[in-house]
């Protein structure tokens, strides 16, 4: 059974933040446009297998149920809820940043 999915608060700005930066500052809309595909992309794949993907220990975040995908340069943080039958993306964020220490939840 596939899993719906939700975008965080968090989820939202930072997807935003990535695909302005990339559409506006660096000028390049098609590679803006080329990243939300793979994001969707993405997404429909945890939602049809959540576990098939890592969990956090690499950044510091033991919770089994907090995991990641990586998309190009680009970490998606993901959250199952079993008992939902959903995904919560957490965060997206760029793959060099120290995300050991950054807030998850918005809660």
């Amino acid at each position: 059974m596939a899993y719906r999915y939700k975008l965080t608060p968090l989820a939202i700005a930072d997807i935003n933040d990535v695909l302005d930066y990339i559409s506006e500052k660096l000028m390049n809309p098609g590679a803006a446009n080329q990243l939300f595909l793979a994001i969707q992309q993405e997404i429909a794949s945890i939602c049809d297998r959540p576990y098939a993907f890592p969990d956090c220990s690499y950044y510091l975040i033991y919770d089994k149920n907090i995991r990641h995908s990586v998309i190009g340069k680009y970490i998606l943080i993901y959250e199952i809820s079993q008992t939902e039958a959903m995904i919560k993306v957490l965060r997206f964020l760029y793959g060099g940043r120290n995300i050991s220490n950054l807030k998850l939840k918005t809660q």
